[in-house]
């Protein structure tokens, strides 16, 4: 992504750069957010994202904004032919000081578009493990919620241009997802994921993933998966809405050939859906 490009931001439908700092999404993580791919104008997966964020706002307990006010505010923050990310964040609002909700509460909604898109790898990437774990919350997993420390400390683990992401694990040692992206691998011709009921992120692109391949016909497991079970993997791959579907090479001594097979006919079929 290139480094100093400006981006432009828009907060309750008008172009500005700051939030009321009585707003609870600034000062509790009061509130969820969407990342998402722009490519030439157009946001990429844009109803799979905002069903999402609606989930994610009923879980919190607030109504979510009209996917039409939603829109109208994605509108203001791109041009035509932009190719960037744009980021959606919708929190409860402005709020009196303490825990307790606001009876009515009036969101506040931001759009910031980021020009610049991650270059393809020329190669497969590399990941590691981290040491921070991610704790068990059954009423907030698979949202993606303000709520991201466990993942910044996981991000600051390393600072190896070379490493694009960390493997995280829950409390009690299965296999999660990495700090910004879902994890997959292949085993004996099962496309194999790990189960997010609990803790993780069900990243849209995650859900593209598994749908089109059980479209292919292909066997689809979602389950509970220790770390070791990567060593007998024949092929591994993560998912972002930004990064799509990026094949890994290489994590800790274990290696592995990138794309495989799997992993390419599947980067083909995403690409190809609208």
């Amino acid at each position: 992504m290139p480094t100093g490009a400006i981006a432009r931001t828009v907060v309750n439908g008008a172009p500005a750069d700051t939030v009321d700092a009585r707003d609870r999404g600034f000062t509790l993580g009061d509130g969820v957010f969407e990342t998402m791919r722009v490519t030439d104008g157009r946001v990429v997966a844009w109803s799979q994202h905002m069903a999402r964020l609606r989930s994610g706002c009923r879980a919190l307990g607030f109504d979510a904004p009209t996917e039409t006010t939603l829109a109208s505010d994605a509108r203001a923050a791109l041009e035509a032919g932009d190719e960037g990310v744009l980021r959606l964040t919708v929190t409860r609002g402005i709020g009196p000081r303490g825990y307790a909700p606001p009876a009515h509460p009036d969101p506040t909604r931001v759009a910031t578009f980021q020009p610049g898109l991650p270059e393809p790898p020329r190669t497969g990437l590399r990941l590691r493990w981290c040491q921070t774990l991610l704790a068990s919350h059954p009423q907030l997993a698979r949202w993606k919620h303000l709520n991201r420390l466990e993942q910044v400390i996981a991000r600051s683990e390393w600072d190896d241009p070379a490493i694009a992401e960390g493997l995280m694990c829950s409390i009690d040692g299965r296999l999660i997802e990495c700090s910004s992206s879902n994890i997959f691998w292949v085993r004996g011709g099962a496309l194999i994921t790990p189960d997010l009921r609990d803790c993780g992120v069900a990243g849209v692109m995650r859900g593209q993933v598994i749908e089109t391949a059980q479209t292919l016909g292909w066997r689809v497991v979602v389950r509970d998966a220790a770390p070791d079970e990567l060593a007998d993997a024949d092929e591994v791959f993560i998912t972002s809405a930004v990064r799509r579907i990026a094949p890994v090479e290489r994590l800790a001594s274990q290696q592995w050939d990138a794309p495989g097979a799997l992993t390419r006919r599947l980067q083909q079929a995403v690409d190809a859906q609208p």
